[in-house]
């Protein structure tokens, strides 16, 4: 790794002052003509240049003038005066000043809201700021820490993501805001968490390890940045690359220059090829030539470039929007950014964003469901408000297979290259003239209004619009019945796409061994008849349910019986990007399965798994009962071994059972502690499927449970209940008590549907304020919220004690469908909604998911046909409608 005086040259945030030549200026001027800039008077000596971020943050910017540092609003009007000989920008309402030597911070009315005591400055994040060796509050109340004196960059050692990075003993780790230690001091250095991932140097070499510690990205790199839109800039064997979460090659390491402060930054990066700079996508496709001096991040659309000593702005297609004109010039941040011409300072108007007021009030049509769940899985922030850098991160979105009215709202992705309405049907697509910067429209069998596709291609001129056509030629395909509907239509499809992706292979050396080339071969195959399949589905006008998977199942085919069975999954699988599912057929009774997430995990290394077949010890059986739940006699059970980088991921192991509901899968580990995995019953192939992460021994057993206050309930509903706490999903109190009538508290619904998916993640965070980290529901609440099956309410409360409404659980049992399971919400909800009985109530915000919930079964209405979405859901009613959710996931 480079030294960190090195690295930190690169990334401060650095003040550049030079002298005004001419002037004459007695207050703002605006410019007559050319770009809407407001010339600032005489006297002005420069301005702060930070590298990642604008020079106006909160409306105001530090500006020099006569040696002398104040802040100036966008208008150019002096806000705060210029008494102060260094300064910082503002963050969460305080901005750090200096004056005679010593630092302290100022609000945006100029007010001392910290006294000038301290030696460094101050840069608050997430509520504290780090000074000296400790922290403080904005109440300048010192939360002493006791760790080594830090001579970082300030903004390296803030809170984000609710961890900060301190030294200790000369070693690095991160604490909490309790000042708890939550990752050991074991690293030579450490930056900030950014998107769930912080970047760490060990014994010389860069990896990335996430909030529980666990190494995710193994450290083999000389150099290692911080993630930027799921990407991250780092450096091996002598030049630059991008790599992914997992590990994975990107963009390959060809690059000789390197600008670490930007990464990229509304799907585009900088970066430098034998001394001059460029840009490119995130599948390192250049967008500009290798022609500039220097330049910076995209922001709000545009980024400044340097070329012979002067400087404008370009847009993300590389056209120069600004001339370069300027001797100075920053990234646009609020709408404006701060240059310099002839000696003058000026407050440049972004030209994006400069349009003629409307003559009459617009009305912003709302996203739909289906539309915002698509925008969310393509921006990766399945919780939380959409914000407008959400938004300008949108470059691509896949809406194939979807059926919509229309695609209002679209016009926020202003950075929008291209959009796929493959086997779609949308109604209204008149919103993509919205967006100029489109690229690539690809309609395949789609179906949309001709005529405004017309109006569309004569707009929209440096557009390409792929219209192409699949034909159907397959037998089984043309014999599809689609008279079926929901799951029983998708899985009818499914098993034509599986068995077209089918795959037998034999052992090498003892091993099978999957390759990439054995299967891309196989997903091509599944993937034509995937295709073919969708056009079936619009040329019958049928709307699934959910996206169909490109299935790829290989076969293995032992040379001779045998008890232990090695498999080997090549790391560059991840790289076939049209496979959703490989199944591996180990034997009849054993099946492994591994999802494209899962597959994306291999990036750093191979993944090895031992499957060996033995006996379960007769401790583990109950009396009458095999390990099969009554179908064998031999009671077998499978030692499970798995080499794997790291250790969150998850396979999805499937073992030979019968239909009783209470069977489960259990695992003994290596000390003989056993545990219950749970395990979903599948009639089709006769088997329980679970996801499991570690080694040991693997089982089936019955596990029925019971709870002495239900026996009073209907059949139906104790079977539910009885069910699910067989699976370990649900539990009831220490005294053997479910409370079947209490109402169901928001922590206990989201610990539930948590279990219920395998979606415990010890990474996952929340920051909502009523959510201690050492409540027992926290790690359930963040690994909710990073599922995205719930959110927050506006004021930063998760208000975990509170009740469930039966519309808010319908929500949250969608949306777990959605991003778990690719479910779409149905286009024409007023049909599902029109089953209910009259006087039902349905808040509107709920009627998409209600409308849902109503098509997959698992909408509780009482015996007339009422449905009351504000009613206070009780804990033998959530069985109930948890119960149907989990036959689907």
């Amino acid at each position: 790794m480079r030294s960190r005086k090195w690295y930190r040259k690169l990334l401060v945030l650095v003040l550049s002052f030079s002298i005004l030549l001419g002037g004459g200026f007695s207050g703002p001027v605006k410019a007559e003509d050319g770009p809407d800039i407001i010339w600032l008077p005489e006297g002005y000596d420069g301005f702060w240049q930070p590298s990642v971020v604008g020079c106006f943050k909160e409306g105001l910017a530090a500006v020099k003038k006569d040696r002398k540092t104040g802040y100036i609003d966008k208008s150019g009007q002096v806000v705060i005066p210029f008494e102060y000989n260094d300064a910082f920008y503002f963050s969460e309402g305080l901005a750090s000043v200096k004056k005679e030597e010593r630092w302290g911070c100022i609000d945006k009315t100029g007010k001392i809201i910290i006294p000038f005591q301290y030696a460094g400055p101050q840069l608050f994040k997430e509520g504290l700021s780090a000074t000296g060796n400790g922290y403080i509050d904005k109440n300048s109340q010192v939360v002493q820490f006791h760790y080594d004196y830090d001579d970082r960059d300030v903004w390296e050692r803030c809170f984000s993501e609710g961890l900060a990075s301190v030294r200790k003993n000369g070693k690095y780790g991160y604490i909490n805001k309790s000042g708890q230690v939550v990752i050991p001091f074991e690293y030579d250095w450490a930056r900030p968490f950014n998107e769930g991932l912080a970047a760490v140097v060990k014994d010389g070499k860069g990896g990335y390890i996430d909030q529980s510690g666990q190494v995710v990205v193994p450290f083999e790199y000389d150099s290692a940045t911080v993630f930027s839109e799921g990407l991250a800039l780092v450096r091996k064997d002598r030049g630059w690359g991008y790599i992914d979460k997992n590990g994975r090659t990107v963009i390959p390491f060809e690059y000789n220059e390197h600008y670490l402060a930007g990464g990229f930054s509304e799907g585009l990066a900088m970066v430098g090829k034998d001394g001059k700079w460029g840009y490119i996508d995130k599948n390192g496709k250049a967008v500009t030539a290798f022609e500039y001096d220097w330049g910076g991040s995209f922001r709000e659309g545009l980024a400044y470039v340097t070329k012979n000593g002067k400087s404008g702005y370009i847009d993300r297609t590389g056209q120069v929007v600004v001339p370069l004109e300027y001797d100075e010039a920053n990234l646009f941040s609020e709408g404006v950014a701060l240059v310099k011409k002839d000696g003058r300072l000026g407050i440049l108007k972004n030209p994006l964003t400069q349009t003629a007021a409307p003559a009459a009030p617009v009305v912003v049509n709302p996203l739909s469901p289906e539309l915002e769940a698509a925008v969310r899985l393509a921006v990766g922030k399945l919780s939380g408000e959409l914000t407008e850098s959400d938004w300008q991160r949108l470059t691509a979105l896949d809406l194939s297979g979807r059926h919509l009215s229309a695609l209002s709202s679209l016009d926020q992705a202003k950075n929008l290259r291209e959009i796929d309405l493959s086997f779609a049907r949308v109604d209204d697509i008149t919103a993509l003239a919205q967006l100029p910067g489109l690229r690539t429209v690809i309609l395949k069998n789609s179906h949309v209004p001709a005529e405004q596709l017309k109006v569309l291609k004569e707009k929209l001129t440096q557009t390409e619009f792929r219209v192409l056509t699949v034909s159907i030629t397959d037998p089984n395909v043309k014999d599809w019945n689609t008279a079926e509907s929901g799951d029983e239509l998708v899985a009818s499809a499914e098993s034509m796409i599986a068995a077209a992706g089918r795959q037998e292979l034999t052992a090498t050396d003892g091993c099978f061994v999957i390759t990439k080339q054995l299967a891309e071969s196989a997903a091509q195959k599944a993937e034509t008849v995937k295709e073919q399949l969708n056009a079936k589905a619009v040329l019958d006008n049928k709307e699934l349910n959910r996206s169909l998977e490109t299935i790829v199942k290989i076969s293995l085919t032992p040379e001779k019986e045998q008890v232990m069975t090695a498999v080997r999954v090549s790391k560059d699988i991840q790289t076939v990007s049209a496979i959703d599912r490989l199944v591996i057929e180990v034997q009849p009774e054993v099946t492994l399965e591994l999802t494209a997430g899962d597959l994306q995990g291999l990036a750093a290394a191979d993944l090895e798994i031992e499957v060996t077949e033995g006996k379960v010890s007769a401790g583990s059986r109950p009396v009458g009962s095999d390990a099969f739940g009554g179908e064998g006699a031999d009671g077998r059970s499978y030692q499970i071994k798995l080499k794997k980088v790291k250790a969150s991921s998850q396979i999805t192991l499937a073992l030979k059972a019968d239909q009783d509901p209470y069977n489960v899968i259990f695992r003994k580990d290596a000390s003989g502690k056993e545990e219950i995995i749970g395990g979903r019953y599948d009639g089709k192939t006769k088997k329980l499927n679970a996801k499991i992460r570690d080694d040991g021994e693997y089982y089936v057993r019955r596990n029925e449970k019971n709870f002495a206050d239900i026996e009073g309930l209907p059949q139906k509903e104790k079977e539910f209940i009885k069910i699910l706490a067989a699976k370990g999903i649900l539990q009831g109190s220490s005294a053997g008590q479910f409370s079947p009538d209490a109402t169901i508290q928001r922590s206990e619904i989201l610990t539930i549907l948590v279990r219920m998916s395998y979606a415990y993640d010890s990474s996952a965070v929340s920051a909502f304020s009523d959510v201690a980290r050492d409540a027992w529901y926290y790690p359930y609440v963040s690994s909710g919220v990073k599922l995205g099956a719930v959110s927050g309410y506006p004021d930063n409360t998760f208000k975990p004690a509170n009740s469930v409404g039966a519309a808010e659980l319908a929500k949250m049992n969608c949306m777990m469908l959605v991003y778990k399971k690719g479910y779409h919400f149905p286009k024409e909800a007023p049909t599902y909604l029109a089953r209910l009985a009259p006087g039902s109530k349905v808040p509107d915000w709920a009627k998409a998911y209600v409308a849902m919930a109503e098509r997959e079964g698992f909408l509780l209405r009482t015996g007339s046909g009422l449905y009351d979405g504000g009613q206070a859901i009780t804990r033998r009613q959530a069985a109930e409608m948890l119960y149907r959710l989990y036959q689907k996931l």
